[in-house]
């Protein structure tokens, strides 16, 4: 069994952690038939989990069993709510609410309300969620893995960086969110043929880059912090907004 961590950090996916976890260490465990890679620097260990609810949990449980963290952090990407919010913001809720369900949870640190969607959302759904949680950003997986911090009484928060903008019109790319994964090829093969879409994909992923840059800094300064990880979430938490390139 891998070694137990105080920090498990759950991602949809690794580009939005790339830079922070480039110099980590990385094992592959096995859970029930299935692969998982871990990503470990000292005291923390970071995974992978996939743009989904579902994916959230069934990573996190994982995490859990193998490592007992003592802290989750849901990380990742979202889509601002707010026109004050703009691509590469850092977030800290101090709120998530499930938008299906809405049960909501409430975290070790932070301001404002995320939201957690089952679906990409585009430009009008946005506004929707804006209108009925006062939300400030919109996520795919928080929720679910600030359930089972709860279950399992581990300290919770999210750290959310913001890949597109309130106008931003994303819902293009549902089509190509699976539990396990984005459909890369996919969407490749989508977007080659339609011209219409080649300057937004160019905007996405520069604006992806910008975020998994500031949300990998901004994670790095609360593993690093000599506040410790509360510490740390706490100070952020109350600035709310991280610093943006």
């Amino acid at each position: 069994m891998s070694d137990l961590a105080q920090v498990g950090i759950v991602a949809a996916m690794r580009l939005e952690i790339a830079p922070l976890v480039r110099t980590w260490g990385s094992e592959v465990i096995v859970n029930k038939g299935r692969q998982f890679r871990l990503y470990r620097s000292g005291a923390a260990v970071a995974i992978a989990a996939g743009p989904t609810k579902e994916s959230a949990a069934t990573a996190t449980n994982v995490l859990v069993e193998t490592c007992a963290p003592r802290v989750l952090l849901s990380v990742g990407f979202a889509g601002a709510l707010s026109a004050a919010l703009h691509t590469g913001d850092v977030v800290l809720p101090e709120r998530v609410v499930d938008a299906e369900t809405g049960e909501s949870y409430t975290t070790s640190a932070g301001r404002g309300v995320l939201v957690t969607s089952p679906e990409v959302a585009g430009r009008d759904r946005k506004a929707e969620l804006a209108q009925r949680w006062s939300a400030l950003a919109v996520d795919m997986e928080a929720t679910a893995v600030a359930e089972i911090a709860r279950a399992r009484g581990c300290d919770f928060a999210a750290v959310k960086a913001i890949s597109d903008d309130a106008t931003a019109e994303v819902n293009f790319l549902g089509r190509f969110v699976t539990p396990r994964g984005f459909r890369t090829a996919a969407f490749l093969a989508h977007v080659v043929v339609r011209p219409s879409l080649w300057t937004v994909v160019r905007e996405l992923r520069i604006n992806s880059e910008r975020a998994s840059l500031n949300l990998s800094s901004t994670l790095r300064d609360i593993l690093s912090s000599k506040e410790g990880i509360a510490g740390a979430l706490a100070v952020l938490g109350r600035e709310h907004v991280g610093s943006r390139n």
